[in-house]
C-alpha cells in the first residue's frame, strides 16, 4: 500500500515532465529500465467509486489480463515476493486519458468518465500496452504520467511493480460500443438542424 510522503527528498521519476507527450513519458520510461508488455483484457471489475484528499472523485477498477505479467505476489505470510500476476489495477481516470490519446476514440472518453460501469463492457477484450518500472521499498515515487497530481509523491513499504497503460486497442466489443454511440450523437447532431 502506498502512503503519502510529504518530504522533499530523491524522488523516482521527477525528471520526467508530465506535459510531455504520452510516447515521450513511455520512451523516457523505457530508456531508464522500464519493460513494456501488450495484453487483452479478459474482464473488468468495477470496484469502487473514491474520492482522494483533495476531493477529486474517481471510479477505481481491476482488469484481468489474458496472460500474466511480471508482479509481487503476497506468499501467505505477509512478504511480497516476485512472481506473476494477472491484474492491473486502474482509475476511470487513467482509462479515459488514453482513450483521449487516439482520434477514434477521444471524444468518448468523458462520457465514460461519467459513466463509469459501462467501462466494463467498452473495454472487454480491448489489448492494452502495459509499461512496468520497479519500484523499489522505501523509494520515494511519483506517478510520470499524472498531470493533475504531478506534485503527489508515495513511499511504498514494500518493492512493487508501477504498471503503467499507455494504450488501449478495441476489442470487438467496444468497436459496437463506440459505433452506436457515434451513430447516436450523429442523430442528436442532425436533429439540430431539423
Amino acid at each position: 500500500m502506498a502512503t503519502k510522503n510529504e518530504t522533499e527528498v530523491v524522488v523516482l521519476n521527477a525528471n520526467i515532465d508530465s506535459n510531455l507527450s504520452v510516447s515521450e513519458i513511455t520512451r523516457k520510461l523505457i530508456e531508464g529500465g522500464a519493460k513494456m508488455y501488450q495484453r487483452r483484457v479478459k474482464s473488468v471489475e468495477f470496484d469502487d467509486t473514491k474520492v482522494s484528499a483533495t476531493g477529486f472523485e474517481y471510479a477505481s477498477f481491476t482488469l484481468t489480463l489474458n496472460e500474466a505479467i511480471p508482479a509481487y505476489v503476497n506468499d501467505g505470510n505477509d512478504n511480497w515476493i516476485e512472481g506473476q500476476g494477472v491484474l492491473i489495477f486502474t482509475t476511470d481516470v487513467i482509462l479515459a486519458a488514453m482513450l483521449r490519446e487516439n482520434e477514434d476514440t477521444a471524444w468518448v472518453a468523458d462520457i465514460l468518465r461519467k459513466n463509469p460501469g459501462v467501462l466494463k463492457d467498452f473495454l472487454s477484450y480491448a489489448e492494452i500496452s502495459i509499461v512496468q518500472q520497479d519500484v523499489k521499498e522505501g523509494v520515494n515515487y511519483r506517478n510520470p504520467y499524472s498531470k493533475q497530481r504531478a506534485d503527489e509523491v508515495f513511499t511504498y513499504a514494500h518493492n512493487t511493480k508501477a504498471n503503467y497503460i499507455v494504450d488501449i486497442k478495441l476489442g470487438e466489443t467496444g468497436k459496437a460500443f463506440l459505433e452506436a454511440a457515434k451513430a447516436e450523437r450523429v442523430k442528436s447532431f442532425v436533429s439540430l438542424f431539423s
